[in-house]
């Protein structure tokens, strides 16, 4: 990105995109691709303004891609580049895997952020009202997509040239915009009464080739309303969101576990719900991955112990609680954070408790615990540091 050069009006232009020798505004630039002027990919690679504008002149940009992949007849199967794919994902998109047989129907694919599998079941509509993330993005060639993706780009294009971009609108991408045509959708589930024959006539499909009443099969939805078409005429549009267990994010599998629970490994995994991913320590999801062992990206030189100095392991849990014996500790000591009346307040910081004795559904509980664990790391930190070692970070248990 370069930095976006002065307004000449205070307000209505847009940062200039350099190519070629030749300048023009980032949504001008987005706008030629559009109509057919084959964007920015075409020419040599345009230098973006750094900012929301060329943030979302990049989203223009993706979206134009698609539309020319689908325009020469390919399926799109596209993921964000912190997405790693554990399994193939062609039994979910063709309809083969169990209870998915309509997802090979639906024109578009999507994961979500929704971070509670009870929300996630065959039926529900709740990933309606959830995040959909277009972090997994499986696009079919027909004409419901070409109008979704039409759609989708228009509505960057029409925030672009109208201005209304400010300097803290970082929190608008291509996926909110995504999110706001869905959601103008009025999605119906095509098993509703009214809703499935005509569905199975759009998809030129014949009445009993597709089951709709296997009650364990997942649904897809299909728009009341009818989308324009880049080439004239409309369609409707089939939508479904794609499992959050198989197509997993990271407060799902990181922090959940419950693809370890379930003994099912995600296909794909998407690290999302992550820290340590600031313009200061940018290897947060790289972490996660890693600790997961799902990162492949260290060399020899990473785990080579004679150039380390060698590795320092805790071997056990951290805390054990028949270790915790006659261990007292002050309630509130464990607390990120206490807040409410001062009598309150006092009263968490000086009361002395058992830990091993506090109720299972008390967090203070769950927190003095961590209290001890971390005082484990610190040591074994310490320790390792005198040692010259690197320490192999032990299973936290939360």
């Amino acid at each position: 990105f370069s930095e976006p050069e002065p307004r000449r009006d205070g307000r209505g232009s847009l940062p200039a995109v350099r190519r070629g020798g030749r300048r023009r505004g980032a949504a001008q630039d987005a706008a030629h691709a559009d109509a057919g002027g084959r964007g920015g990919h075409r020419d040599e690679l345009a230098v973006l303004p750094h900012g929301p504008e060329g943030l979302h002149a990049l989203g223009v940009l993706k979206v134009d891609f698609f539309e020319e992949f689908v325009r020469a007849g390919f399926d799109v199967l596209a993921s964000d580049l912190d997405v790693t794919w554990v399994r193939d994902p062609r039994p979910w998109v063709t309809g083969q895997a169990a209870g998915m047989q309509l997802l090979a129907h639906a024109d578009v694919l999507v994961s979500t952020d929704i971070a509670n599998l009870a929300l996630d079941t065959a039926r529900s509509e709740r990933w309606r009202y959830a995040e959909v993330n277009t972090g997994v993005l499986f696009l079919r060639n027909t004409n419901g997509t070409r109008a979704l993706l039409a759609a989708w780009k228009r509505k960057m294009l029409d925030e672009l040239t109208a201005g209304r971009l400010r300097k803290d609108s970082w929190g608008f991408n291509d996926q909110t915009y995504f999110n706001m045509i869905v959601r103008a959708l009025g999605l119906q589930g095509v098993q509703s009464q009214g809703v499935w024959r005509q569905w199975l006539a759009e998809r030129g499909l014949a009445d009993g080739e597709v089951d709709a009443s296997r009650e364990g099969d997942r649904s897809v939805y299909r728009s009341r309303s009818a989308l324009p078409l880049p080439s004239g005429g409309s369609a409707h549009i089939t939508l479904t969101a794609l499992p959050a267990l198989e197509f997993s994010g990271g407060h799902i599998y990181f922090v959940q576990h419950e693809q370890l629970a379930r003994a099912t490994p995600p296909v794909a995994l998407h690290t999302t719900y992550q820290f340590s991913d600031t313009p200061a320590y940018t290897w947060g999801k790289r972490q996660r991955l890693r600790e997961a062992g799902l990162w492949r990206g260290d060399g020899d030189e990473y785990f080579d112990a004679a150039r380390s100095g060698g590795f320092l392991r805790l071997v056990g849990p951290l805390v054990e609680p028949g270790s915790l014996e006659g261990v007292k500790v002050r309630e509130g000591v464990a607390a990120v954070r206490i807040e409410g009346t001062k009598g309150y307040t006092d009263r968490l910081m000086n009361n002395v408790v058992d830990p091993t004795a506090l109720p299972e559904d008390n967090p203070m509980r769950h927190l003095t615990f961590d209290v001890l664990q971390r005082a484990a790391l610190r040591d074994a930190l310490a320790l390792a540091r005198a040692l010259g070692r690197t320490l192999v970070l032990p299973r936290w248990t939360c």
